[in-house]
């Protein structure tokens, strides 16, 4: 079974994920800070996490922290989404190990459906890693 986390103090976004990509074969579990989502990290393997950049304390830190902590796992793929995109911020969050950077809110884009394909892609990408790791 795939096991995404989701990360972000707006839950109506917890819940358009939610809904985007829960299926039987795939768990998602929500969460509404970075401090929660670092103990479901060290609690369980996840495949994927997505994970807001600015939380509780309104600061990129938070999810800076998230991606650091789901790193520790090699295989776990984490995609970072915010609405205050700064190009210090992307490096930083690629640097720590993100496989991607999404701004939300950008003109002339479907959020929802590219956030599902990067996590197809992160899935991907993923089973690709354990593939070679596995020989």
């Amino acid at each position: 079974m795939t096991r995404i986390l989701v990360v972000d103090d707006y839950t109506p976004f917890l819940d358009d994920v939610m809904q985007l990509v829960a299926s039987e074969s795939t768990k998602v579990i929500t969460v509404t800070s970075a401090a929660a989502a670092i103990r479901e990290i060290k609690r369980l393997p996840f495949d994927v996490v997505v994970t807001d950049l600015i939380m509780e304390t309104r600061s990129p830190q938070d999810g800076l922290a998230v991606v650091a902590a789901a790193k520790e796992q090699d295989l776990t793929q984490v995609i970072v989404v915010t609405s205050f995109g700064r190009p210090e911020l992307s490096v930083q969050s690629m640097q720590l190990g993100a496989f991607d950077y999404l701004e939300r809110g950008t003109p002339g884009t479907d959020f929802s459906a590219m956030l599902v394909s990067k996590i197809r892609l992160a899935l991907d990408y993923r089973a690709a890693k354990l593939a070679v790791r596995l020989g």
